[in-house]
């Protein structure tokens, strides 16, 4: 094997293994907290009101309250680190 032969399988090896990372890493698509507000924002209208707050789900998750104000009215948002969005009954 020459050479270039060589560098060429191992170029091909490292690119590989690059976007198999890359492909996992967008796999997981954690959040964070402005993301969080701007998936409340976009479901269910209205203005952030107050702070976000982060709470630890019992499997070790992250879980973002977001409480939103429409006109006048109270809503809270619950929207975890993939941001799948749920509201508070």
């Amino acid at each position: 094997m020459t050479r270039s032969g060589f560098c060429k399988k191992c170029l091909a090896f490292s690119l590989g293994l690059l976007g198999a990372s890359v492909a996992s890493a967008q796999g997981n698509n954690i959040i964070d907290k402005s993301r969080a507000a701007e998936i409340a924002q976009e479901k269910f209208g209205g203005e952030l009101f107050g702070k976000i707050k982060k709470i630890k789900a019992d499997d070790g998750s992250i879980i973002y309250e977001v409480r939103l104000d429409n006109n006048g009215r109270m809503t809270i948002v619950y929207v975890d680190g993939r941001g799948n969005i749920t509201q508070k009954k």
